[in-house]
């Protein structure tokens, strides 16, 4: 094979071969970012949409929910909520209607329209029945503006119970509106579509007006995916990025005609592919041309070379042709290589002579210094060894005492939880202290007021007793005054008709006189079940007095136990601290010996590479003085061959 030919292969290998795969790589890797731009474009176009959609209804679910928490709407009186509910849907007007609806569903207060009963529709449902925070409804056509609105409600709460429900229904024609407008604006291809449904993929937004009057589901394969497809829409393929509302469970789905939006990609990979078979091309004709300039020069020097090789050193070569610098230069090496190649052979024949005598001597150096050779080699080898046995144990060393380390910082982190409980510990038996105090302080309160009652018990049986007394008296003077008065009747008999008045009188004083027996009856019997009362209660007041006496004693005693725990557990706080400190010296100390065994391991690992790279120099140069000890030998018979051969040239 020619070296032209070769130079062609070599070109083609290393110059065109590559430059079409680059070419083919480049239009590839194009193609793919584009394509993968124009994809993440429209995905962030649909994921904009969703925020925006998401950001308008999140920002009326916000309105609500504040105005939910105001005092007006939580007293449910309709006149000061029609004043709130009226002020609020002037200043918001993408909201069809503010309402507040009472536990049957029946509006109460709206901003404007007819009341009407929502008792059915599913955000009520939602808030009331489920006793969601809030609730989003499923898009609807309006009772009232006959307008599609998407229910927004939250609960009315006071007290912890729900008292009814205030509700927003957002204009979703006009809302969308503005979020396609400005789909529109930054739509580049004018070929985007916007097409939004709920859950059950009825339409909210859709570009064709009688698919939205329908309102019937919209069944696309699209809307079961996420992220960008590829799908068949009626007689075009088209491309759609999908993307579901985590807040309104709505499913935004913007999508374009495929070879619209890849048309950039076909332009670009168009252009691309142009400029590599332009490039291929001219770099054809480059190579040929610069492989013609190379091989001409080089194809003479060849020719000048066999008459040389046939031993004719005598031929000339002209050095004064226009060649490239660097044929030029080959010239001229080529030239100076026969006129040296000429002093070469001169100089071999008088050399030659002196290889013969040095190769002898060559050849008993080379025998001594591979002896020497091998003994170092053997003298390394055992260092290497004992190197690698150190290396080991160094090894050994560190995971123990990376082993200890961590121990040690594991107890570390448990003394510090154990300092925490221990603080804690002391401050509750500091407050356990003081809790105890305050209870001795009640318990000598109660004490002293348990003494007082009693006595004032005692007191008041005392007075029962006279009240007995007297009572008695009272009895004793009814009787005898009953007495007389039957004496007196009997004596205003015995007078006859001058007597009927005193007669009179005397029935009147015996009426009195049963009616005080009656009454001191009465009171004898009260005050009998008071003294059963006064003796239980002074009973009682003593039993209550002796417990709470012995109650104090106890809460003295706890109060005691308190101040041992208290003065206790200060100090095994400082025991812990102490303990803390002195682990954590003993860790740093831990860690520095890790460190300083992981250097000396790093260390002797290094030496002992060194070591072996040692040994095996060592040993290759062994074998090469072995080599030279043999090539010493031949290098005599050598010799003289050469001076045979130089004898053959022309010079």
């Amino acid at each position: 094979m020619s070296l032209r030919t070769r130079q062609i292969i070599v070109a083609l290998l290393t110059s065109f071969l590559p430059l079409i795969i680059l070419g083919g790589v480049a239009v590839w890797y194009a193609k793919v970012s584009l394509e993968n731009e124009i994809t993440l474009g429209l995905n962030q176009t649909a994921v904009t949409v969703r925020q925006d959609v998401d950001g308008a209804i999140n920002d009326r679910l916000n309105l609500l929910k504040n105005l939910a928490e105001n005092a007006a709407i939580k007293s449910m009186d309709k006149t000061g909520q029609q004043e709130l509910v009226s002020l609020y849907s002037k200043i918001f007007t993408d909201m069809d209607s503010i309402t507040v609806i009472d536990m049957s569903g029946q509006q109460i207060v709206r901003a404007g329209g007819a009341f009407v009963n929502v008792a059915d529709r599913d955000y009520f449902k939602g808030v009331v029945a489920d006793k969601k925070a809030y609730c989003i409804g499923v898009p609807a056509i309006s009772k009232v503006t006959t307008r599609p609105v998407v229910g927004i409600a939250v609960p009315i709460m006071d007290n912890g119970h729900i008292v009814g429900v205030l509700a927003g229904y957002l204009k979703v024609d006009d809302t969308i509106k503005v979020i396609n407008a400005n789909l529109k604006e930054t739509d580049k291809t004018g070929n985007r579509e916007l097409i939004i449904v709920d859950k059950d993929k009825k339409p909210i937004w859709h570009p064709d007006e009688k698919v939205m009057a329908e309102g019937k589901p919209i069944q696309l394969p699209i809307f079961d995916k996420e992220g960008i497809v590829e799908f068949r829409n009626v007689d075009q393929d088209a491309i759609a990025a999908v993307v579901t509302s985590d807040f309104s469970k709505w499913i935004v789905t913007v999508n374009t005609e495929k070879k619209v939006a890849l048309a950039p990609v076909k332009e670009l990979t168009k252009i691309l592919m142009i400029f590599t078979a332009f490039l291929v091309v001219l770099a054809m004709i480059l190579t040929n041309f610069m492989i013609n300039r190379i091989i001409r020069p080089i194809t003479l020097l060849a020719e000048r070379a066999n008459i040389i090789a046939s031993g004719d050193f005598s031929t000339i070569i002209s050095q004064n042709n226009r060649y490239d610098n660097e044929v030029q230069n080959l010239v001229d090496a080529f030239v100076k290589m026969v006129n040296n190649s000429r002093q070469l052979i001169t100089n071999i024949q008088d050399k030659a002579n002196q290889v013969a005598s040095t190769s002898k001597n060559l050849s008993s150096n080379a025998e001594q210094s591979a002896q020497v050779s091998n003994e170092v080699a053997s003298s390394v080898s055992n260092v290497v060894f004992n190197f690698d046995n150190q290396s080991e144990a160094t090894d050994k060393a560190s995971v123990a005492i990376k082993q200890i380390s961590t121990n040690l910082r594991h107890v570390a982190g448990i003394l510090e939880t154990v300092d925490t409980l221990s603080q804690e510990a002391s401050k509750a038996s500091s407050a356990g202290e003081n809790a105890v105090g305050n209870v001795v302080l009640q318990m000598d309160v109660i004490e002293t007021s348990v003494g007082h009652s009693s006595t004032t018990v005692e007191k008041l049986g005392k007075r029962v007793l006279e009240i007995t007394q007297i009572v008695d008296v009272i009895s004793s003077i009814a009787s005898q005054t009953n007495l007389l008065a039957l004496n007196a009747a009997i004596e205003a008999a015995r007078a006859g008709e001058q007597g009927r008045g005193f007669s009179v009188v005397a029935e009147e004083v015996r009426k009195l006189a049963e009616q005080s027996q009656d009454a001191t009856k009465n009171i004898t019997s009260i005050i009998g079940e008071i003294q059963k009362d006064a003796e239980s209660a002074i009973s009682s007041m003593a039993q209550g007095y002796e417990q709470v006496k012995q109650g104090t004693i106890v809460v003295g005693i706890a109060r005691t136990s308190f101040e041992q725990i208290y003065s206790t557990v200060q100090n095994v706080t400082a025991k812990i601290y102490e303990a803390t400190e002195l682990l954590s010296q003993v860790k740093e100390g831990s860690e520095r010996i890790v460190n300083t065994i992981s250097d000396l391991s790093e260390t002797s690992k290094d030496v002992s590479g060194q070591a072996q790279m040692i040994s095996a120099a060592t040993q290759e140069q062994s074998a090469s003085i072995e080599e030279v000890a043999a090539a010493s030998e031949k290098l005599l018979g050598i010799a003289t061959d050469l001076q045979i051969m130089v004898d053959k040239f022309k010079i």
